[in-house]
């Protein structure tokens, strides 16, 4: 994951970085500036000083020099001192040129036609001038020494800036955390930026939505559980009395388990509509009402049900929310299993159900029905903060534990 930093800082470092840039481009800026105008003002001079040799060439001597503009001139390469005509190229046209000898001194040579097939030579010495120009140097030290200062400046100016514009945002940001109570409002005091007061306001309409949701599906909890709870009571209470006058047979059995697996699961779906609700269950309890809801079934269809308690333990979930657990999956695995049984085992921390079915996955799916009993169960375990896990067997059959902390 990408690091996160706080926009303080992303407005102080991108406000440096750009003055930043700024001064280093008007620094090289006003230092070429500078060499480029010195080069242009001597190029002037020189060709100012051999126009003026250019406009009388009859009367030049072989070599000479122009006190007033500091400009030698020679007539023909051969009058050019040694260690300068060595860098002159006879083939050089009529141009300017700057020429470094080996003496370490630095010339400017215009080189023009003078008539009569010769070539005049006009050279100025700028080497003390380029001893000059080396203060420039100094100037951009004490530019730099200038700059610093100026982003000792930017930077407290950066800040300041900074923190007018991150100290709303930073406001609100310690006051979120404050609200996961969603009944409440975002409590924020007009902070006179307009993006940060619109954000405000967006976060409190949604709040407010929110909480018209969470009360209609409230609403709508409280009238489910009243719709389905009473014609699933008043069919119990009918089967009741239906067995006391002694009408029973197959069709009365398969009409009192469907009743009851229809109650179990309307019972798990309204506690996943609801928040959890706290609470705690004995697993003694659990285990002498799973010998009591599963112990007739198991032994009419031939199959052996084993219920123990490893020490006595709490489940921490409700009674209800636990019944529901363990009623879909011991009746899961009794779905599944035709020859052998179902184990139920109670932990000090887990719960673990296995039979000698068919495996997990591998029912025919003809006989499938009861899957929705297991993803039930998985959402109500993830609704209370409980693990489950599905297993095959080595042996045949499948292995499912609960577990808590």
């Amino acid at each position: 994951m990408k690091g996160t930093r706080r926009i303080r800082s992303i407005i102080l470092w991108h406000h440096l970085r750009s003055f930043l840039v700024w001064l280093v481009v008007f620094a090289a800026f006003v230092a070429l500036v500078s060499f480029d105008s010195e080069d242009q003002a001597l190029e002037r001079q020189i060709q100012g000083g051999t126009e003026k040799l250019l406009a009388t060439p009859s009367k030049l001597d072989v070599s000479g020099t122009m006190q007033a503009m500091e400009l030698d001139y020679y007539l023909g390469l051969d009058s050019v001192p040694e260690d300068l005509s060595k860098k002159i190229l006879p083939s050089w046209r009529d141009n300017f040129y700057e020429i470094s000898t080996d003496d370490r001194r630095y010339y400017h040579v215009n080189i023009r036609e003078a008539g009569n097939g010769q070539k005049i030579y006009v050279v100025f010495d700028a080497t003390d001038y380029l001893s000059a120009s080396s203060n420039l140097l100094l100037y951009l030290k004490v530019f730099a020494a200038f700059a610093v200062l100026l982003m000792v400046f930017a930077a407290f100016s950066a800040r300041r800036m900074s923190l007018q514009i991150s100290a709303p945002l930073e406001n609100l940001t310690h006051k979120l955390p404050g609200v996961a109570d969603i009944s409440k409002d975002v409590e924020v005091e007009s902070t006179g930026v307009d993006e940060v007061d619109t954000l405000v306001q967006a976060l409190q309409a949604r709040d407010t939505k929110i909480r018209s949701l969470i009360g209609r599906e409230n609403q709508f909890n409280r009238d489910m559980s009243h719709e389905l709870r009473t014609p699933l009571a008043v069919a119990t209470g009918a089967l009741e009395v239906m067995a006391k006058e002694g009408r029973g047979g197959a069709a009365f059995g398969r009409l009192s388990n469907a009743l009851k697996d229809m109650t179990t699961l309307s019972e798990g779906v309204l506690c996943l509509a609801q928040e959890p609700i706290a609470g705690s269950t004995e697993t003694e309890a659990l285990a002498e009402y799973c010998r009591q809801a599963f112990e007739d079934s198991a032994q009419s269809r031939g199959l052996q049900l084993q219920v123990t308690v490893e020490g006595p333990s709490m489940w921490p979930v409700p009674e209800s929310v636990a019944k529901v657990i363990l009623s879909n999956l011991v009746r899961n695995a009794l779905h599944y299993t035709n020859e052998g049984g179902v184990s139920v085992c109670f932990e000090a921390s887990r719960l673990r159900v296995s039979d000698t079915g068919v495996g997990f996955g591998q029912a025919d799916p003809k006989d499938e029905g009861f899957g929705i009993g297991l993803a039930l169960v998985s959402r109500l375990c993830k609704h209370y903060g409980n693990h489950l896990d599905v297993q095959g067997r080595d042996a045949g059959g499948t292995r499912v534990t609960v577990s808590w902390q």
